[in-house]
């Protein structure tokens, strides 16, 4: 494990390719922005549960680090723990919503197509994030989208038909029930997602 200040500060490691600064506050975009710069041969990164970490940042590492095939940016660390959620700064909840979680999976998309290991727990994606993240980012093998509750089944089932080279799928779980019962607010959902009903 790296002492990401002292390394930040000397920034001596233009050769490093693995980098894991999970559950870290001290994490920020100019942070990141730094390693970006300094780390072009980065292969592995890990900004789980960083809360002071934006996209910003995370697109600084996609235009600098083209070798980057792993990226881990899980919400929550571990389960899903309300406590621990609210010993978070109040603008962590503030970056939630499904909009800002698409744009960040479109980012993705968009300058890291080389990933092959992506975990996104607890994201707040919708289907048509899901749907654009997996276009851009076709040679995916493994994918982790433990708890990210806005997905639907149909969506879930289409990335899996999508991606030929995914060999370790991580879902999150759907109950048969709530799916039957919730199936009408489902499909206004979906269709809210994809502008049917935008004026």
């Amino acid at each position: 494990m790296i002492d990401i200040k002292i390394f930040i500060r000397d920034l001596r490691c233009p050769s490093i390719e693995k980098l894991s600064v999970a559950s870290s506050a001290g994490i920020t975009d100019l942070s990141i922005c730094q390693v970006a710069k300094s780390c072009p041969k980065l292969v592995h990164l890990d900004v789980s549960e960083c809360p002071n970490l934006t996209n910003f940042g995370l697109e600084q590492i996609g235009l600098n680090c083209k070798y980057l095939t792993s990226l881990k940016k899980n919400r929550f660390t571990g389960g899903y723990d309300p406590a621990r959620k609210r010993m978070l700064p109040p603008e962590y909840s503030r970056t939630s919503s499904p909009a800002n979680a698409d744009v960040e999976v479109v980012m993705l998309a968009n300058l890291m197509p080389n990933l092959k290991h992506l975990e996104l727990r607890h994201s707040k994606l919708s289907d048509q994030g899901l749907t654009s993240l997996l276009d851009g980012c076709s040679k995916l093998e493994i994918l982790d989208l433990t708890g990210c509750s806005n997905l639907t089944r149909r969506a879930l089932e289409e990335a899996e038909a999508k991606v030929p080279k995914l060999v370790k799928y991580k879902k999150p779980v759907i109950s048969s029930v709530d799916d039957e019962r919730y199936s009408h607010w489902r499909l206004y959902d979906e269709r809210f997602q994809s502008g049917f009903f935008q004026f």
